[in-house]
């Protein structure tokens, strides 16, 4: 039978997409599964970008659907009960409990990723189910509003409404209210820095337990500078997920409710000259290891330029350190932090800054870097679309919540 002109055409479309993005760059020493993981992600971030133009939210459920194959939709664990429910407050959440009983358990609210934009429970279910199981612990995943909801701070107020809930209805839970984390990655850590900051610095919550440790994996804690050394090297690569342009895109909606900083953003011009130097001990590049400026990097020149006129419209949710943690000039007193940091991912540097001066302000950090990982890998560890860096990245961090969670449980209860 007679091939139809249009099947030709479709082959050669098809044929064609297929080389594009198999000839897309990818970073080195991958294994050939990783590299074609990422030729993906980059397939789905360039239809994600073409499906915004249209008037629906098709794109934020085809990005979800990347996100949810990646985690593990499949896994399950009979040994883990959950349930979708709200907060005295009215915050979405899903609960997941072990089913076997214990005197006391340890329990971790979870901040999913998706740039405020993107994400919810059901994308990272197959996370944070298996975090549950593994840590045999009470698992809080927080379904935060996102930017086009409510642009900042909803979604903090959420994590941080979920967050004093949950302490103070942890033994409701059967957990032991002095041993709760929080976590998050990527977006979700910048929740959880900021969650950790409220807690720590608001009078407000001074009665409440303190948390046992916050972890920050890969987390954007700024956004005033977008050409830190990592930005410089990774934001212009379309397999490593995080594009400048994507990134414009997300925390302009995140802060303002609209894309009007997105452009002047991605080439700092969002902030005013004055502004670049209040900021410059906070955010500075001499906080970045020479090893990470080794290649691909451009030290700042001239810092007078800015849209004066842009950055004095949102000046005030800019600087706020609770939308940029690392705006924050005293960070004493903070729990203890775990940070993830990927060799290729444009925004590693904020949290390789955050954990410098962490340790200068006499926090405890565990600082994990992982040179073949790309942002996004914590979220791609259990389905079809997994890495090996986020399989990794996973267990490791499973270790580590085991030890300050589980197994430095109190000997007895207040």
């Amino acid at each position: 039978m007679a091939i139809g002109r249009k099947t030709v055409a479709t082959l050669v479309v098809f044929a064609a997409i297929v080389t594009y993005y198999a000839m897309i760059p990818v970073p080195p020493n991958l294994s050939s599964s990783d590299n074609n993981v990422l030729r993906l992600s980059a397939f789905i971030m360039d239809t994600t970008a073409l499906l915004r133009s249209l008037p629906t939210k098709a794109h934020i459920h085809w990005f979800n659907f990347h996100t949810w194959l990646g985690t593990g939709p499949t896994f399950t664990d009979p040994s883990i009960k959950y349930r979708d429910m709200r907060t005295d407050g009215g915050v979405r959440i899903r609960l997941y409990e072990p089913i076997k009983h214990k005197s006391r358990r340890a329990g971790l609210l979870y901040f999913h990723g998706g740039g405020f934009v993107y994400g919810n429970t059901r994308s990272h279910h197959g996370l944070t189910h298996h975090l549950a199981a593994r840590l045999d612990a009470v698992v809080v995943s927080v379904d935060y509003r996102l930017a086009w909801q409510r642009p900042f701070p909803a979604s903090l107020n959420d994590c941080t409404k979920a967050t004093v809930w949950f302490l103070q209805h942890a033994k409701d839970f059967n957990v032991d209210p002095r041993r709760i984390a929080v976590a998050g990655d990527s977006a979700g850590g910048n929740l959880a820095a900021a969650v950790a900051a409220r807690l720590t610095f608001n009078s407000e919550y001074a009665s409440l337990p303190k948390l046992k440790f916050q972890g920050l994996i890969y987390p954007g804690l700024q956004f005033l500078d977008l050409k830190t050394p990592s930005f410089q090297q990774n934001s212009n690569h379309s397999s490593l997920v995080l594009t400048k342009e994507f990134v414009g895109y997300c925390i302009s909606n995140y802060l303002t409710g609209t894309t009007e900083l997105s452009e002047a953003m991605i080439v700092n011009n969002h902030t005013s000259p004055q502004a670049k130097k209040s900021i410059a001990k906070l955010i500075s590049h001499d906080l970045v290891p020479a090893k990470f400026k080794s290649y691909d990097y451009t030290p700042p020149g001239s810092q007078d330029f800015g849209d004066t006129e842009l950055f004095d419209k949102y000046s005030k949710v800019l600087l706020n350190p609770e939308a940029s943690p690392l705006l924050r000039e005293d960070l004493h007193g903070l729990p203890p932090a775990y940070i993830v940091t990927c060799q290729h991912d444009p925004i590693r540097d904020d949290g390789i800054m955050y954990a410098r001066r962490l340790e200068e302000a006499g926090v405890d950090v565990t600082w994990k870097h992982y040179e073949n990982g790309v942002h996004g890998m914590f979220s791609l560890f259990g389905g079809p679309t997994s890495l090996e860096t986020g399989r990794q990245s996973v267990k490791v961090f499973i270790e580590y919540a085991k030890k300050e969670l589980v197994s430095a449980a109190p000997t007895s209860m207040l």
